[in-house]
């Protein structure tokens, strides 16, 4: 006999997933008045919240709240009995713990301190980070963030746990972790508890703090940048703040701010008066720990993508990138023959790596087997170790006696081979984020420093405003800085050419690109040496400082003169720290013709490679030279058709269209916009869509190679004495997106006007509906924003600006 089972998938009625409506991440977070009409939209039964055809359910399960016949999911509190509801439904649910996390800062033209210090944490395999903690007696909780728990690779305990905040605000928490705290200053160190949270507060305090008194003498302070905004990593709350207390406190000024003495260094709290209370606002802040409900799966964070985006905002260096700026600082140096040396900034932290040698030996034999049997690809690796010896980048290690000293590590390295390249197409990767045996890397510890480069948009928008322009980069830049000696044994390397031959120890000499603090250490360099010529040569300095994007420049001149000398200036500078430019690439070929070759050193100088009739791509776009115009480049592989669309495949096309200007933001939003209707249908990544929306995308594919057709000038300004500059800008918004572009007007003197439009910003309207209105205000902020961000970088003489918007 055949016996057959006959089963049926679980699927949501919400979003057609593989789960029951009752674990639905979208009906979940969905308020209580929006479930219900989400179930009446959906003809769901009110009590179990299925489909059946029997009018009376048959469901015993009534809300569990108020025992009437609806589903727990629907009910609705009744405001007048909400604290009673509450005190029930805490003591029924004997599983679920509660806590009342709150505190407030805020007095009428007054600034509030509250207590912040700098503390240690120490996490798995001995990995400590900097963390600054707020202290907080009204807390009966402590907090920490998730970015806080993922750089000390806590391990999570799932709980259910309910925070009461100000207004009886709810929210849950699902995990916990046990972290391990020091003081900075001495051997104090404690543990705690603590609730996982996205975030814990906004920064703290509100705004810069320049009223304060003097800080008494001979204290340490808690937290050096207490005046500074900065985020708040851990809260620490009553059950360990008092044991932090000490007896010690002093307050130089009946309304000034408390200084207390704490185990973990002197906290400031109190009322700063401000020095200008007639501009002043009244700025007051209440903070309650909250938390929202993550998942790992990509349908769920997808939302967060077509929320309205924010343009980047100039944030102050966190404790651990001024640690890192200030050693550089303190330690960099110029050799005998003039180039740089720098130390790598190592946390100052117990933290050490363990047997590397091991690991890097095995993933070196690995490597060895797979070059045998590609003979051109060992051929270009064995050529790219040669010439790191040539250059005297390398060095031989005889001395093996060391092979695990603490004060080594030993880098493994593979192959990237990039088939487009026409100058290097083999690059060695070191990996610095390969564990040792104990766990821990040469990434885990080092900082990371500061980003000291201009944007990728503000240079490019510079690059725009001169009549004579041009471009270049720096050979092999991270390969001329110079690694002290000291530090060169935690960038070792194995090699042998032949299996034959025993495996001989090497160490890099320079610094390594693979390393966290990399490109930190390279720019910083550039920022010192530009220094040194922040008077004798200003254009020099600015150009340095302002027009390189690690290592390409993008820069100019007014005048033919101008641009000579500022070409030439370059190479001199530049040139004395062993930095050599090459690739040049102008707008006026009698600008480099005479760099073919450099006659003082014998050296060839070469012009930038180009595509196809003196095309260049720089920092992602592409300039005809000739033209002096900007042009884009869709490859027709993108368009080939693949043997189903999904989701996944256009959101990779869209990926592949790199726009910093935002000059073809229109055609971009078409495809955001097909995106958005595809979240909205709840389709899978890999699930084939709708014929419809197939139609309409390939269509759209398809008339994206009329972009190979667009040129836009590179030059904004007119030709001619330019008198007079003006920006323009315009926002505008429609239900579906809205956007905002920049155009700057010149007027020379002879009177003829030019407008060219600068840069532009464009965005899809966010999945919950707003009014036409309110969109038209989201396109006025984000003009105000761009305009903020943008004028003051491209360096000009602006005499009126202007912002324009349809709106009523």
């Amino acid at each position: 006999s055949t016996s057959l089972v006959s089963t049926s998938e679980i699927k949501c009625y919400v979003c057609n997933l593989s789960h029951t409506i009752y674990k639905c991440p979208s009906f979940l977070s969905l308020a209580v008045t929006e479930r219900i009409k989400k179930a009446n939209e959906l003809a769901l039964c009110k009590v179990c919240l299925r489909k059946h055809e029997v009018k009376r359910c048959l469901s015993r399960n009534n809300c569990y709240k108020c025992h009437k016949a609806h589903n727990t999911l629907l009910h609705l509190v009744n405001p007048q009995k909400y604290n009673e509801s509450k005190a029930n439904e805490i003591s029924n649910q004997q599983a679920e713990s509660a806590t009342t996390s709150a505190h407030a800062s805020g007095i009428d033209h007054e600034n509030v301190l509250l207590s912040t210090a700098v503390v240690r944490a120490t996490g798995k395999c001995a990995i400590s980070v900097l963390c600054r903690s707020l202290l907080d007696s009204g807390s009966q909780s402590s907090f920490i963030t998730e970015e806080i728990v993922q750089a000390l690779k806590l391990k999570k305990i799932k709980t259910n746990h309910k925070i009461n905040g100000i207004g009886s605000i709810t929210q849950h928490v699902h995990s916990y972790v046990h972290a391990r705290f020091e003081s900075r200053f001495n051997d104090y160190n404690f543990s705690l508890k603590m609730l996982v949270v996205p975030k814990i507060t906004g920064d703290l305090p509100a705004k810069n703090i320049t009223g304060l008194c003097s800080i008494p003498e001979n204290i340490n302070l808690a937290d050096p940048l207490f005046r500074v905004p900065q985020k708040i990593d851990i809260l620490i709350g009553a059950t360990h703040f008092y044991d932090l207390l000490c007896d010690r406190q002093i307050k130089l000024h009946d309304k000034g701010p408390v200084f207390q003495e704490t185990k973990l260094g002197w906290v400031v709290s109190g009322p700063v008066s401000s020095l200008d209370r007639k501009t002043e606002m009244t700025i007051g802040t209440a903070h309650h720990a909250t938390s929202t409900h993550t998942e790992s799966m990509l349908e769920n964070t997808l939302p967060y993508f077509w929320r309205m985006e924010e343009l980047n905002i100039e944030v102050p260096l966190t404790a651990e990138e001024k640690i890192c700026k200030q050693y550089f600082d303190d330690t960099v140096s110029r050799g005998k023959d003039g180039r740089f040396i720098v130390h790598l900034p190592f946390r100052d932290n117990i933290l050490k790596v363990g047997n590397s040698y091991n690991i890097a030996k095995r993933r070196f034999l690995s490597l060895e087997r797979r070059l045998e049997n590609n003979t051109e690809l060992k051929n270009e690796y064995i050529k790219f170790i040669n010439e790191y010896k040539e250059l005297g980048h390398l060095e031989q290690i005889f001395d093996d006696e060391h092979i695990n000293n603490v004060n080594t590590c030993y880098l493994p390295h593979h192959a990237v081979v990039k088939e487009s390249s026409t100058s290097t197409r083999l690059r060695v990767v070191f990996d610095a984020s390969c564990k040792s045996d104990n766990g821990v890397s040469l990434n885990d510890m080092l900082l990371k420093g500061p980003v000291l480069q201009d944007d990728l948009l503000f240079i490019l928008t510079r690059f725009r405003t001169h009549n004579y322009v041009l471009s270049a980069d720096i050979v092999k830049m991270y390969r001329q800085f110079w690694v002290v000696d000291k530090h060169r044994s935690f960038q070792r390397i194995l090699w042998r050419e032949d299996p034959s031959e025993p495996i001989k120890i090497f160490q890099l000499k320079t610094i390594t690109y693979g390393t966290v603090p990399a490109s930190f250490l390279a720019t910083g360099c550039l920022s010192k040496l530009a220094e040194t010529v922040r008077n004798t040569k200003p254009e020099v300095y600015a150009a340095i400082v302002n027009d390189f994007y690690m290592d390409d420049f993008l820069g100019g001149a007014d005048t033919l003169e101008a641009a000579r000398q500022l070409r030439n200036g370059l190479i001199e500078v530049l040139g004395s720290a062993g930095l050599e430019l090459r690739k040049w690439t102008s707008n006026k070929n009698n600008l480099i013709s005479d760099l073919t070759t450099d006659a003082n050193e014998g050296k060839n100088i070469t012009t930038h490679e180009t595509i196809n009739n003196s095309i260049t791509k720089i920092l992602g776009l592409y300039w005809s030279s000739n033209t002096d115009m900007l042009q884009f480049k869709v490859r027709e592989e993108h368009l080939k058709d693949s043997i189903q669309i999904t989701k996944r495949e256009i959101l990779s096309k869209i990926a592949c269209l790199f726009d910093p200007l935002g000059l073809i933001g229109p055609a971009i939003v078409r495809a955001k916009l097909i995106l958005q209707r595809l979240w909205l249908l709840k389709v899978q990544w890999d699930e084939p869509l709708p014929t419809s929306i197939q139609d309409e995308w390939k269509e759209y594919r398809t008339s994206l190679m009329s972009l190979n057709e667009l040129a836009v000038p590179r030059k904004i300004k007119g030709d001619g004495n330019i008198i007079d500059v003006q920006i323009h800008g315009f926002a505008d918004a429609s239900i579906e997106a809205y956007g905002c572009c920049l155009f700057l007007r010149s007027t020379n003197s002879d009177g003829v006007h030019t407008s060219k439009l600068l840069c532009a910003k464009s965005k899809v309207a966010p999945l919950k509906v707003l009014s036409l209105p309110r969109l038209e205000l989201c396109a006025a902020v984000l003009l105000a924003r761009l305009a903020s961000k943008v004028i003051p970088k491209i360096q000009l003489d602006i005499s009126k600006k202007y912002f324009w918007s349809d709106s009523n």
